[in-house]
């Protein structure tokens, strides 16, 4: 069936896709696309479905566990989150427990059209949230905070804001302590899109 603006991670079995959306609704659903040599194609592997359905969020990965942070619940703005799930790989699926964990929500707001990556802080390997957007009442903000998760201490902190709102990107990690980012929009042509045209 078609579905956009989910988000994806590779992992050593294949590509873990989680959420996104069509024109109407948003789903919960998790697969795997593993390719199968065999059989000379992709198989899909059902996984354990997030808490809600869930777009426009972004994912990132730390050893055996894979993490899913923000997006929206629903096809508007307005329902954007700042959740973030996480599914340890090491456990297998007849264990009752394999399933999706919600851990502490990050104390800023609440985003989808982010990035999301890991990467070490010195001390951990750590997950990064990065810009983005939100709609407070019938505005659009766009956000150029910085949260970092430390999954060893179970926390949140704020780190310095990005130069300018990015969105839709892709952040990779680079080396000990960098962060790249790829690709992405900035708030300047967001309301051109009829003049664009």
């Amino acid at each position: 069936y078609p579905i956009a603006y989910g988000a994806s991670v590779s992992v050593p079995e294949g590509v873990l896709c989680m959420g996104g959306c069509d024109e109407t609704q948003v789903f919960d659903r998790v697969f795997l696309l593993q390719w199968d040599k065999n059989g000379q194609r992709v198989s899909i592997v059902e996984y354990p479905s997030l808490p809600k359905p869930c777009a426009f969020a972004a994912a990132t990965r730390i050893g055996s566990t894979v993490y899913l942070a923000g997006g929206q619940s629903g096809l508007g703005l307005d329902t954007a989150m700042n959740t973030l799930w996480a599914l340890d790989l090491s456990k297998s699926p007849a264990d009752n427990d394999f399933v999706w964990q919600e851990l502490p929500a990050w104390p800023g707001e609440s985003r989808a059209f982010h990035l999301t990556v890991s990467q070490h802080n010195g001390f951990n390997d750590c997950v990064y949230v990065i810009s983005g957007r939100r709609q407070s009442g019938e505005q659009v903000e766009f956000l150029k905070d910085v949260w970092e998760f430390n999954p060893t201490q179970q926390r949140w902190r704020a780190r310095s804001a990005v130069p300018r709102c990015v969105m839709a990107g892709t952040a990779v990690a680079v080396g000990q302590s960098h962060i790249f980012v790829l690709g992405g929009a900035t708030e300047e042509l967001f309301f051109k899109v009829d003049e664009l045209q």
